[in-house]
């Protein structure tokens, strides 16, 4: 099979995700949110919370450095508020936490917490009105990446990282602990992300982004990634695949430990290359 001898920026990333041949590599680097501020010209705060601004400095970034692929993102707490926790949202500098829902010391009210709507709830209807606006702005001429945090990371947003991590580490040394609490965390936090990516679809993303950056290697344990952060990042890149999504895992630092067979893998498109 040869490839075709123009192609759009998003065929040529479907293909190339699909391993069919192709007339270039497609190009899609996450631009930093500062350029697009600076494209933007706008604070911070107006780019995180107001979908009009977030638009309008993406498409102004697309017309001084066109790409194959547009990433719609910025933060990490947009589904976290949803749940309920307290975000910051400084004029200019990124969002952050300030306040999680449930203190770890009355851990087992994270069976009160639902799932939140990505139609209302938090600012995830911020992402996905631009992910809408972009498609029907640039047609299928551009693959769109939705944001999109990790099970692991949004999981310990409930209780506030550092607690969560540490409660996650008595568990794991016999120190105490419940694991149930902790395993809801994680189907919550997993069922949120399915919930959104299932939106970001219907808005018109092809990629859909799982960034689960707190179940790295330098911050988890072998042992504790494998039974907990992947069995729910397996989840959710199950769901969105029979969902008609496409899911990229991205999780920071050095995972060779973990990725070392084709049964950590999902799918048929694993390789063997990955053993140690």
């Amino acid at each position: 099979m040869t490839a075709p001898s123009s192609l759009t920026s998003r065929e040529r990333v479907l293909r190339a995700i699909r391993r069919q041949p192709l007339d270039r590599i497609p190009v899609g680097p996450t631009i930093a949110d500062s350029a697009l501020f600076l494209h933007g010209g706008m604070t911070v705060r107006e780019f995180a919370t107001d979908a009009k601004k977030m638009l309008e400095a993406q498409l102004r970034a697309f017309e001084v450095a066109p790409r194959d692929i547009i990433f719609v993102g910025c933060d990490n707490y947009y589904i976290a508020e949803g749940f309920g926790c307290g975000i910051a949202h400084p004029e200019d500098e990124l969002p952050y936490q300030e306040t999680a829902p449930i203190s770890i010391d009355e851990i087992e009210r994270v069976y009160d917490l639902e799932v939140p709507d990505p139609s209302r709830d938090g600012r995830m209807g911020v992402f996905l009105e631009v992910i809408a606006r972009l498609r029907q702005e640039l047609g299928d001429t551009v693959a769109i990446r939705s944001s999109g945090t990790g099970p692991t990371s949004l999981a310990s947003y409930l209780f506030g990282t550092q607690d969560f991590l540490t409660y996650l580490a008595m568990i794991e040394s016999d120190f105490g602990g419940q694991e149930g609490p902790i395993r809801h965390a994680f189907e919550l936090a997993a069922d949120a992300l399915i919930t959104f990516h299932r939106a970001a679809l219907a808005a018109g993303a092809d990629i859909l982004h799982c960034g689960d950056s707190l179940a790295s290697l330098d911050m988890l344990s072998p042992r504790m990634y494998e039974k907990y952060a992947w069995a729910y990042e397996k989840k959710v890149i199950e769901a969105d695949r029979a969902n008609g999504g496409i899911t990229l895992l991205h999780i920071c630092g050095n995972m060779d430990r973990v990725i070392r067979s084709e049964e950590r893998c999902v799918g048929k498109e694993c390789r063997s290359r990955w053993s140690p």
